[in-house]
């Protein structure tokens, strides 16, 4: 019974420890694999992890305590409370600084600038995945609209294995003024467009250029005036199939590997 009340409070404990590093300023990194991410490469950026007892190991207690990180070992109920009783966290939560978005100061053009401008991509796990291809496969950075479309969250960055990290993410208010400031930089525009004929291959582009890629809406595809506004159209070839597109993500990953293809594979 004495034991039983010491692990009570000890839980109690840990509850309060997590609470103490939570705030609305700060974000809260779940799942295995961006949690090491940030430990590896951008340790500076943790505030406190807090684990439960059956994610513990040795190397992370090593790496924690060498970084003086504040490591709180806690049951997974005060992990449900910090990021949702529903999110898949597998044990472990960084709190850590706010993502800081990039600006359009930094966007270079040079003959490997290649930027991933989407159109209104809705859904968290297709903006992860399209952003951990953008990593895998050299794109300099992703360009979001500021309403309307998904944005940078612990979710996203799960999906994306932690490499929201390593992308420079931009927001924009107005994607077609955007692409137009770009043309003017001296990037050449390709929109992806499954719905019409009015398209080339993707081999047939010059992927040498400068490049903007721009993805659409998962369901709208691109919107009338942001495809205006594309020097061309890339449509993927695909076998004949009551199925006509790929998802969104997917079909991103095989454009952004033909122009690495193109290019060489400047990405190794």
């Amino acid at each position: 019974m004495k034991q039983r009340r010491t692990d009570r409070r000890l839980e109690k404990k840990s509850r309060n420890v997590v609470k103490q590093h939570s705030s609305n300023s700060q974000r809260k990194i779940y799942g295995q694999g961006p949690v090491w991410v940030l430990l590896q490469d951008f340790p500076k950026r943790i505030h406190a992890i807090h684990v439960s007892q059956r994610s513990l190991n040795t190397k992370l207690a090593t790496i924690t305590e060498s970084l003086k990180i504040h490591l709180n070992v806690c049951d997974d109920k005060a992990l449900d409370d910090l990021v949702g009783a529903n999110v898949l966290h597998q044990g472990i939560v960084a709190v850590t600084s706010p993502f800081v978005y990039s600006t359009m100061d930094q966007v270079v053009v040079d003959s490997k600038a290649l930027w991933v401008v989407l159109d209104g991509i809705e859904d968290p796990h297709n903006l992860g995945a399209i952003i951990r291809s953008c990593h895998l496969l050299g794109a300099s950075g992703v360009i979001l609209p500021r309403s309307g479309a998904a944005h940078i969250t612990p979710s996203v960055t799960k999906t994306s294995a932690g490499t929201t990290e390593y992308v420079s993410v931009v927001q924009v208010s107005n994607i077609v003024r955007n692409l137009n400031e770009l043309k003017k930089k001296g990037f050449w525009v390709t929109g992806m467009d499954s719905g019409t004929e009015t398209t080339i291959n993707p081999s047939q582009l010059d992927a040498t250029l400068p490049t903007v890629l721009v993805v659409g809406n998962e369901g709208k595809g691109l919107s009338r005036l942001v495809r205006e506004s594309c020097d061309w159209i890339c449509r993927i070839p695909m076998r004949a199939s009551s199925i006509d597109s790929l998802n969104v993500s997917v079909a991103t990953s095989v454009m952004l590997y033909e122009i690495s293809r193109q290019r060489g594979n400047d990405c190794d």
